[in-house]
């Protein structure tokens, strides 16, 4: 005797950065465990490439999961998540205030944390600081790292590859090199070499600019306000990032 088919309840989310809506299915047991292992072993490589299987069964295979944004890939597991196991997660936070005496609170706090109400930040100005100037009229165009971009910094097995995993990714998050009219493309009109001879003659301060703009990336989280029970001290926590929420 064949036994019945199983049937998933099927959702709907919006992709922050697109407007797009896209349906979706809880993950089911199999891909929880997977999930757990994975979070225990502590290994980046590893729960990277579970995440994007997980979000590509469940998206039915219809979205092109190594071109979204990483803010998006945050906010569709975590809406993933809470769909599939439980919008709430339960955390601990511990109050370290000093009293009067300079010795720490030590309170634990219970916290919950629910997933439904997390939402993507955009920094103010985001769209326009993804323009760099390095002259009156020449400047580079950023986009926003991809999955496939972050895959890349994954990718590091040891010091000495860390420069050029970072050349990869800095030349994948450019979207054209311009002077005036003339907008040059990567992968069609200058190789990653040549953007690394481009890079190496800036000078300090567009480097800077450029630092700023991957510093202040649109980000999926969460705003916390704690108060502690004990001693009464407030404070406000941002989740912003995958491990915040899990570790």
């Amino acid at each position: 005797m064949s036994l019945p088919e199983v049937k998933y309840t099927v959702h709907k989310l919006t992709v922050p950065s697109t407007q797009e809506q896209i349906s979706f299915r809880p993950f089911i047991v199999k891909e929880h465990k997977v999930l757990l292992q994975a979070l225990e072993m502590g290994d980046t490589v590893n729960f990277i490439e579970t995440i994007y299987a997980i979000i590509k069964a469940c998206t039915f295979e219809k979205l092109d999961i190594s071109k979204l944004r990483m803010e998006d890939i945050d906010y569709i597991f975590l809406k993933l998540r809470a769909k599939s196991h439980n919008q709430i997660i339960n955390s601990n936070y511990k109050c370290i205030k000093p009293d009067v005496e300079g010795n720490p609170c030590n309170k634990n706090i219970s916290v919950q944390i629910d997933l439904e109400q997390v939402k993507t930040y955009y920094p103010e100005d985001f769209n326009k600081n993804r323009i760099i100037m390095v002259s009156e009229n020449a400047g580079i165009k950023f986009n926003n790292p991809t999955f496939e971009s972050f895959k890349l910094l994954s990718k590091i097995e040891n010091v000495n590859s860390l420069f050029n995993v970072t050349e990869a990714f800095l030349y994948s998050c450019i979207e054209c090199v311009f002077d005036g009219d003339n907008i040059q493309v990567p992968g069609i009109d200058f190789t990653q070499e040549e953007m690394v001879e481009y890079i190496e003659n800036l000078d300090s301060n567009t480097i800077d600019k450029i630092n700023l703009f991957f510093d202040n990336m649109p980000y999926t989280g969460l705003e916390l306000d704690v108060k502690c029970p004990k001693c009464g001290n407030s404070e406000h926590f941002i989740l912003k990032n995958l491990e915040d929420f899990f570790v």
